[in-house]
């Protein structure tokens, strides 16, 4: 009885035992199938599992080829396992888990697509999808990319990695948050925070550097696009752009092309650090300001540069690596700085600047609302017009109205023109077509030649204009008419000497200035007329010749030299002298003879003297000593030069 009641508790306690060792077996594995399930696998099956083993082991996998696709995977692995989630999970041996795994993607013309090494692979059953874990190097045909973690999508036929990763090749270098790799096509896409420092060209030991959010390149064609908020350093430079394209050569390492584009901006400063800087250019003395003292303004070489365009593209010469030409599109200008405090700058729709191997500039072309303005303290040179090329052999720079005007504006001087030529070199300048220039007054001014009054604006206008920087000639040549007010000098050519003041006209010569005789509340109209004409700056004379004349009021003078003797006031005249052959006068029907005339302003008297006489048509000849011809009232006195000194009024 009391063993029966045993075996019963003993049974009865069995059974407890039993039943619990189920709940807690049922618990655990509840547990590890709901652990299970909140943490999904790297790669998901995509096919049904090679086994449903909890694990199933292979060493020592050499190679292993898996075909199907557009390309054929290679695997090298150590260790190949299969885990309990149905992945193929490649690693190292036991003892070295550092030991790294081999992949390669290959065409079917057996070229290496891509090759990856990695502490350890997860694939499917069907090697369809790959995951490459723990310090992965990815080869991409001349491109290594490294990082954390790397994804293979064999359908796509993509390499992606959603970690950061850094990538070079042998001209460049660069860091990541995201990579695609799109084997097919051959295009690398690099996202977030991208940073790529470029060898642009060889032995530079400052690296272009560029940063922004999104950087594509295509293998195929060696081509690149970096987007997004672009800045780009080199050494001291700067610039930003929206984005910067860049392609290599097809044939060597190297770079071929470089081009910026929206909103571009560069602070270029290839100085060296310990460049000493220059004093401060100063200004010139009182009384040296010309036309050409401001052409040293325009300077095209300089140690900082400052850009801003649509876009920049930088190309280099064929099949070598130094700039060649430097090109801004879409509205550009291009400011350069001199150590010495000097500024020049170059604006237009369109500017092309082509660079020696040496890094000078040699010419350039602008387009379309060209606009160079050189500028230092208290000076400016200002050149503009549709078109603008410099060549460095001529060192002519080249303005082109275009069927507009060329402008330029210097050293007191504003002149406009069909086409200009401007010798950056020399100094020199030639204007033709419609050549119009407006002369600003300036300090010690010469070039008004003693015409005009140098406190005001005076104009020239002349089928061309030439400078000679080393004789310091300016010559004015086809219909050529200068002006003040309601003076002018009208000729065929004008030459001034703007070192001396000395001035030279030649073939039909014809001026005009006004005078207000003693007295009088109105000026006098005078016409000089000659086929040459000269004036002497020391001597303030101004000297006609070859068949001249003098036309006031109702009286012609003709003879064959005048001479214009200067008043007190500056560009005013007190008297002219005739003479050279014969002096004639005419006066309403009235003709009189001398071998010379003098010609009072003020007084308003002509004194004609040497063998005078005087043809009337109505009262005859008459011959005398001395003939005054009185312009404020039209009388004419004759005096004969015998001892009775006899006299004879005619009135007009």
């Amino acid at each position: 009885m009391g063993q029966g009641a045993s075996r019963k508790r003993t049974a009865a306690g069995l059974r407890i035992f039993l039943a619990g060792s189920v709940v807690v077996l049922v618990g655990f594995v509840a547990f590890f199938l709901i652990r299970g399930a909140n943490r999904p696998p790297v790669v998901r099956p995509e096919t049904k599992p090679l086994t449903q083993q909890k694990v199933d082991i292979a060493e020592a996998i050499t190679v292993m080829k898996v075909t199907g696709g557009r390309n054929d995977l290679y695997i090298k692995a150590p260790r190949k396992s299969i885990g309990p989630d149905g992945l193929v999970h490649w690693t190292g041996t036991e003892g070295r888990p550092e030991a790294m795994i081999e992949i390669e993607s290959r065409a079917p013309d057996g070229r290496v697509r891509f090759g990856a090494k990695a502490i350890e692979a997860v694939t499917d059953a069907d090697m369809n999808r790959a995951d490459f874990l723990g310090k992965v190097v990815v080869v991409m045909e001349g491109i290594t990319v490294s990082g954390s973690t790397f994804q293979f999508d064999k359908k796509t036929n993509t390499v992606t990695s959603a970690v950061p990763v850094h990538f070079e090749a042998e001209r460049f270098r660069g860091d990541c948050r995201r990579a695609t790799y799109e084997i097919d096509s051959g295009k690398i896409l690099f996202f977030g925070g991208v940073s790529l420092a470029v060898t642009a060209w060889a032995n530079d030991p400052n690296p272009l550097v560029f940063t922004g959010e999104e950087l594509s390149y295509d293998k195929p064609s060696r081509t690149g696009r970096i987007r997004g908020n672009v800045v780009v350093t080199h050494g001291r430079s700067r610039g930003r752009a929206d984005l910067v394209g860049f392609a290599q050569f097809v044939d060597k390492e190297g770079f071929r092309l470089f081009e910026f584009r929206g909103g571009v901006t560069i602070d270029a400063d290839e100085r060296p650090a310990d460049r000493p800087v220059a004093a401060k250019a100063k200004a010139p003395a009182a009384g040296a300001a010309a036309l050409v003292e401001s052409d040293d303004l325009i300077i095209l070489q300089g140690g900082r540069q400052h850009m801003e365009a649509g876009a920049i593209t930088m190309l280099p010469y064929p099949g070598e690596e130094w700039l060649h030409v430097l090109s801004l599109k879409e509205g550009g200008r291009v400011e350069i700085f001199s150590d010495d405090g000097r500024r020049t700058t170059f604006s237009a729709g369109e500017l092309d600047f082509f660079y020696d191997p040496d890094g000078t500039l040699q010419d350039f072309n602008l387009r379309r609302d060209v606009r160079i303005l050189g500028e230092a303290e208290k000076q400016a040179r200002l050149v503009e017009g549709p078109k603008i090329d410099y060549n460095t052999n001529q060192g002519d720079l080249v303005v082109d109205g275009l069927g507009q005007k060329a402008r330029t504006i210097s050293g007191g001087r504003e002149v406009t023109a069909e086409k200009m030529f401007l010798n950056l070199r020399t100094n020199n300048f030639r204007m033709v077509g419609d050549v119009r220039i407006v002369n600003h007054p300036q300090p010690d001014e010469k070039r008004t030649a003693g015409l005009f009054a140098p406190e005001e604006e005076f104009y020239m206008i002349a089928g061309e204009a030439a400078y000679d920087a080393e004789t310091r000639l300016f010559r004015l040549s086809g219909k050529t008419r200068l002006w003040q007010g309601r003076d002018s000098l009208e000729a065929e050519e004008v030459e001034i000497n703007e070192e001396t003041g000395d001035l030279t006209a030649k073939h039909n010569i014809r001026s005009i200035f006004f005078h207000r005789p003693k007295g009088k509340n109105r000026d006098e109209k005078i016409e000089v007329t000659g086929n040459r004409l000269d004036r002497i700056a020391k001597t303030n004379r101004i000297y006609y010749e070859q068949s001249c004349s003098v036309s006031v009021s109702a009286i012609v003078l003709k003879s064959g030299r005048l001479i214009l003797e200067p008043a007190a006031e500056a560009g005013k005249f007190k008297r002219i002298f005739a003479d050279g052959g014969r002096v004639t006068i005419l006066q309403e029907g009235k003709k009189a003879e001398g071998d010379q005339a003098d010609y009072d302003l003020a007084e308003e008297k002509i004194v004609l003297t040497g063998r005078v006489s005087l043809e009337d048509k109505e009262k005859g000849l008459s011959r005398g000593g001395k003939l005054t011809f009185n312009l404020a009232d039209g009388n004419i006195l004759i005096e004969k030069q015998d001892a009775e000194r006899s006299a004879t009024v005619i009135k007009s």
